[in-house]
């Protein structure tokens, strides 16, 4: 994982950071056929703001190899959970449905 950290000078903290993680193999139903998604899908999350206020985020899906050629994901969403550092959440997202190939 790759993250960057950026504070400015007085008041509160900005932050921002950057990761990247693999998605190990699995496996969802198609029309009654079952699909497996090959190693090589990568989930990159990218998250901007100050304190507890969030500015600016991305979150996506890429793939590269087999997984490139032979996934294609629809009817798709990410949801978030945000948690303090004792591991509490304190709010949680559902992200927009994303219908579709």
């Amino acid at each position: 994982m790759i993250v960057a950290v950026s504070l400015g000078a007085g008041g509160s903290a900005r932050a921002s950071a950057t990761g990247s993680t693999p998605i190990g193999t699995f496996d969802y139903d198609l029309r009654g056929a079952g699909v497996k998604v090959p190693v090589g899908c990568f989930l990159t999350h990218s998250i901007g703001g100050s304190g507890k206020r969030i500015d600016s985020q991305l979150a996506g899906v890429d793939c590269m190899g087999l997984a490139a050629t032979f996934s294609k994901f629809c009817n798709w969403r990410i949801d978030f959970a945000y948690a303090d550092t004792d591991n509490r959440t304190y709010k949680t997202s559902r992200g927009a449905t994303h219908l579709g190939w």
